[in-house]
Parts: C-alpha cells; sequence; structure tokens
C-alpha cells in the first residue's frame, strides 16, 4: 500500500490530502496531472527535442552512422526512430 497526494505540494503536511492507492494508481494520478518529466527536464537526456526531430528526417543515413554522429549508443537511435522513446516529439 501507498499514500498519494492529492494537491501534490511537497511542503504539504495535512493529512487529508492523502490517499490510498497502489504504486500503479500513484504513476497514474501523476501522468493524468501531467507531472511526468519529458525530454530535456530529464537530466541525464543527451539529447534535445531538435536533435530528435533530426534524427527522425535522417533515419535512412542508418542508426549506426547517427549513433556516431550524435554521440550515443545504436539501440538510443533506434528507440528514437522506432517511437519507443521522445514520444512527446512530432
Amino acid at each position: 500500500m501507498n499514500m498519494n497526494h492529492r494537491c501534490d505540494n511537497p511542503g504539504c503536511v495535512r493529512w487529508d490530502h492523502l490517499f490510498d492507492g497502489s504504486h500503479k494508481e500513484g504513476m497514474q494520478d501523476r501522468n493524468n496531472k501531467f507531472r511526468q518529466a519529458k525530454g530535456t527536464k530529464l537530466p541525464w537526456a543527451k539529447l534535445t527535442e531538435a536533435d530528435v526531430k533530426k534524427i527522425r528526417e535522417n533515419g535512412g543515413k542508418g542508426a549506426s552512422y547517427l549513433s556516431r554522429e550524435y554521440g550515443i549508443s545504436r539501440s538510443t537511435i533506434e528507440s528514437v526512430l522506432l517511437g519507443h522513446t521522445w514520444k512527446h516529439v512530432q
């Protein structure tokens, strides 16, 4: 069991703002409130939204070529090209 928070204010200590829920329900609540960090808001992001667009435009050059060009792994390039990552970038 997890305790989830209604107002999402980290400093809030009001008991009536807490509710029981599973981890999955907490993650759904987070996603419904658009509190999930994406793209360059993640501290470990090695690409920008502009990079992702260029990678997708140049996908025909091949994942190996693009991985060398951007200095990231081939599997990361493939995930971008297949739309498994950076889904919010069109």
